[in-house]
């Protein structure tokens, strides 16, 4: 009941801010859009004084001529009302929609992920063998952050002017941003190294461990690593000119902000037991996967300045926003081993190793977020409709599920399927791993190259 309660509050806050700004603009006078020419009551004046006649009087047929369908021209682009008040300029031709494509490169903070996979370059005594701090131990798989490359997205963007002074517009942007080009696809198999293995933090001993994934005439076998995680954003925004001046504008943004970010970590065993001493019958293969996955969806109201300097063909504009709202959390941990005996006997048990019975399962909940961008474009106007722009992107979402912050070193051993070969089976009786439910700060920067269009 609490996450809805937290949606509802935050849209009725976007709708509150939207009304807000629209009532404001219809009270508010309206100043039109002739920040680039004369003052309107400069214009009207200049067109109608006694002075200017005078001066048309003091020149040729001709030149007279000209001029005086210039001011009249001038003149006829304002009516006045029955009460002698000037009325907005009658335009016409202004482009009223407004559409943008752009590419975006984009850097994430990385994956914070503990130390997964072990080697050794040597065998060691098999109760070091893989274990962290031991003898030649070394670590291929974790302790740092993963998926920290480039990623490659697209934004697009629509809006729309409801008045010609462009005083009061709307518009909605899409983006997504797929899994990085580092992203984790690795397999390690005992073929190349003579020492493969899985380390942990053993309840039972409260020592260092390791699952064995290849050691000589115990386990042969392989590990498989996959990661994956992909960004998405949509919003729709009311713009309203707060002022203006010959060089640029200050327009007031405000409404609805949705920021989701996926991510997926995959770890699986494939092994063949080759223990003479174990208790299971040689040959007998294992298959055993943990999978962590965590899905964050915000959803909040929007507000900031969009503050515009124009240049001639070159403008550059600077948007600076803020989001609060919701962050609805969501951590799955999902694990299996299965067994087949050289006979054919196959069987199944819940839980692989760093996903047990005590952790497993689907895990939900909502905290309060903060949405703070930053949204810089330079622009260059090609024609006059059509223009590009480059810019720059940085924004930060607060109390963020990641799947490696999910993950729980301490194991209690007796948990654990007993055809796995460990250094140290026994149980503790202890409920470990545990669902950890950590949180951080995702922080998203990029580069982006776009094209708009206006019609």
């Amino acid at each position: 009941m609490f996450h809805r309660d937290c949606l509802r509050i935050t849209v009725g806050l976007s709708l509150m801010l939207c009304f807000s700004t629209l009532a404001s603009h219809g009270n508010a006078d309206q100043v039109c859009c002739v920040s680039d020419e004369l003052p309107r009551a400069a214009v009207h004046a200049s067109a109608t004084s006694a002075p200017v006649r005078l001066r048309i009087e003091e020149l040729d047929d001709e030149q007279a001529s000209a001029r005086s369908d210039y001011l009249y021209q001038m003149d006829s682009m304002y009516s006045e009302t029955a009460s002698g008040d000037l009325t907005a300029p009658l335009v016409s031709g202004c482009d009223l929609w407004w559409g943008e494509a752009e590419y975006r490169l984009l850097w994430t903070t990385g994956n914070p992920v503990p130390p997964l996979v072990s080697a050794n370059s040597t065998v060691p005594p098999r109760d070091q063998a893989g274990v962290l701090g031991m003898g030649d131990t070394q670590v291929l798989l974790g302790d740092e952050r993963l998926d920290r490359a480039d990623r490659t997205g697209t934004a697009l963007t629509l809006g729309f002017w409801f008045d010609a002074c462009r005083d009061l517009g709307v518009q909605a942007t899409w983006f997504y941003a797929g899994g990085a080009s580092d992203e984790l696809n690795a397999v390690w198999q005992s073929a190349g190294v003579p020492v493969l293995a899985r380390p942990f933090f053993n309840v039972a001993t409260g020592v260092e461990d390791a699952q064995l994934v290849a050691y000589p005439d115990v386990v042969e076998g392989l590990m498989l690593a996959q990661t994956h995680s992909d960004l998405r954003s949509a919003e729709t925004l009311l713009r309203t000119n707060w002022c203006r001046g010959p060089r640029g504008r200050i327009d007031i943004l405000s409404g609805y902000r949705y920021l989701g970010f996926h991510e997926g970590l995959w770890l699986e065993e494939q092994l063949t037991i080759r223990d003479p001493a174990g208790n299971v019958q040689i040959g007998t293969e294992v298959d055993l996967f943990d999978q962590f996955r965590t899905r964050n969806h915000f959803h909040g109201g929007m507000l900031g300045v969009l503050t515009s300097l124009d240049y001639g063909a070159l403008s550059l504009d600077v948007a600076t926003k803020l989001g609060v709202g919701n962050v609805s959390r969501k951590s799955i941990l999902q694990g299996q081993t299965q067994v087949r005996t050289p006979t054919g006997g196959a069987a199944d048990s819940p839980g692989g190793l760093l996903v047990l019975p005590s952790n497993m399962g689907t895990f939900r909940d909502n905290s309060f977020g903060l949405l703070p961008e930053l949204d810089i474009k330079a622009r260059l106007l090609l024609s006059e409709r059509l223009s590009v722009s480059v810019g720059y992107q940085l924004l930060f979402l607060t109390n963020v599920y990641r799947t490696g912050q999910q993950i729980d070193r301490r194991i209690d051993s007796g948990q654990l399927s007993p055809v796995l070969p460990t250094n140290s089976p026994t149980g503790s009786g202890q409920t470990f791993p545990s669902n950890l439910a950590n949180a951080s700060t995702l922080c998203a920067q990029g580069l982006s190259l776009g094209i708009s269009y206006a019609y």
